[in-house]
Formats: structure tokens, sequence, C-alpha cells
């Protein structure tokens, strides 16, 4: 079985033959277009939520912080949240209450706000 390489190994064997100059270049190649690669993937991520389809800076700001918590992508977690709050609001118009349940089936949170679009925005804002 071969063994791993480090990363000093595989930068000693990459630029080992190159003189100190040549060295200095090849990282700052390598710097560049590793910021280049971080720049374009920020942009991918952000150009959906930034074309003013309707989000305002903290929503997509929020979808972006979930999705990049749970590995979903910003549309999964678009659809979760639309699907989660039609549910609620199905569930509340029949006069249900909506509840986060421990293991035990006690209630360790009430959900509030899906009983009139002002309650719902003021849910949102605390």
């Amino acid at each position: 079985m071969a063994e791993r390489s480090t990363e000093p190994q595989v930068l000693e064997t990459v630029a080992g033959g190159l003189s100190p100059e040549q060295a200095i270049a090849l990282v700052n190649l390598i710097n560049k277009l590793a910021a280049e690669a971080v720049r374009q993937a920020v942009h991918r991520v952000a150009r959906p939520l930034s074309s003013n389809k309707g989000y305002t800076p903290e929503v997509g700001a929020l979808t972006r912080l979930i999705a990049a918590k749970s590995g979903d992508t910003l549309e999964g977690v678009m659809l979760k949240a639309l699907t989660l709050y039609s549910l609620a609001r199905d569930a509340v118009e029949q006069g249900d209450r909506l509840a986060i349940l421990n293991p035990d089936d006690e209630i360790v949170r009430n959900i509030v706000g899906f009983e009139t679009p002002d309650l719902a925005g003021e849910a949102l804002a605390k």
C-alpha cells in the first residue's frame, strides 16, 4: 500500500528542482489560481440570490448559511422551507398547533407565527 504524501513532501517533489525565484513564482501562481477559484465559487453560489428575484440580502444570507450548515443546495433549502411553511399554515388552519418535541414526545418549543401574515413577520423578527 502506497504511503500517503504530506503537503511538504508534495511541495518538495514539485518544487524541488526549482530555483528560489521559480519556487516563489509557483507559489504566487498557485495563490492566484486558488483565489480565482474561490471567487468563482462564491459568485456561483451568490448569483442565484443576488439577481433580485424577490429575495432580500437577509434572505439570501440566511439561505446560504443554512445550505452551508446542512450541505444542501440553495434550491433544496428554499424548497424545504416553503414546504414546511405550507404544511404549517395548513395545520394551523385546521386548528392544530405546531411544536418541536423531544424523543419522549414532550413539547420543547411551541412554534408560533403562522396564525396571520402579521404574526409570522413578528415571529421572524424576534
